[in-house]
C-alpha cells in the first residue's frame, strides 16, 4: 500500500512487445489536499470522440482530490481540483459527450452515488 501514497505515473502497454510498459508521464503534485501528492489512482479513461474532451486521457487521484489530463504529446497536467467536494472516485461523460460527470467520495452515501458536473 506504500505505493499508493507517492506520485502516480501513466504508462503505455505495448501489445506488439508482450505488453512491455513504458512511462509516458509522472503526474505532477497539485493542490493542497494530501500534500498535493497524486496518489491512490482510482479511475482513468479517454475523453469521448467529437467532444470538448477529445484527444485527452483523464485520471482521478484520491490522495490530492484531483483529475489530471494527458494530451497526445504525453503532457500530464492538473485538470480539476475536487478536494473541496471530496476526492474523485469515478469519471464518466454524458451521452452527448459535452459534460464530464464525477462521483466523489463524499457522494458515496446510502441511497447511491450523486453526480457533480
Amino acid at each position: 500500500m506504500a505505493g499508493g501514497f507517492v506520485n502516480h505515473i501513466v504508462q503505455r502497454l505495448d501489445p506488439a512487445n508482450h505488453y512491455a510498459p513504458s512511462v509516458i508521464c509522472t503526474l505532477p503534485n497539485a493542490g493542497e489536499f494530501g500534500k498535493g501528492i497524486p496518489g491512490v489512482g482510482v479511475e482513468a479513461r479517454f475523453g469521448p470522440p467529437d467532444s470538448p474532451f477529445t484527444d485527452r486521457f483523464f485520471a482521478a487521484t484520491l490522495l490530492n482530490g484531483m483529475i489530471y489530463q494527458m494530451d497526445a504529446a504525453g503532457n500530464c497536467t492538473p485538470f480539476a481540483d475536487f478536494s473541496k467536494y471530496g476526492s474523485p472516485a469515478g469519471i464518466s461523460f454524458t451521452l452527448n459527450g459535452k459534460q464530464m460527470l464525477v462521483t466523489t467520495q463524499a457522494d458515496i452515501i446510502p441511497g447511491g452515488p450523486h453526480f457533480r458536473c
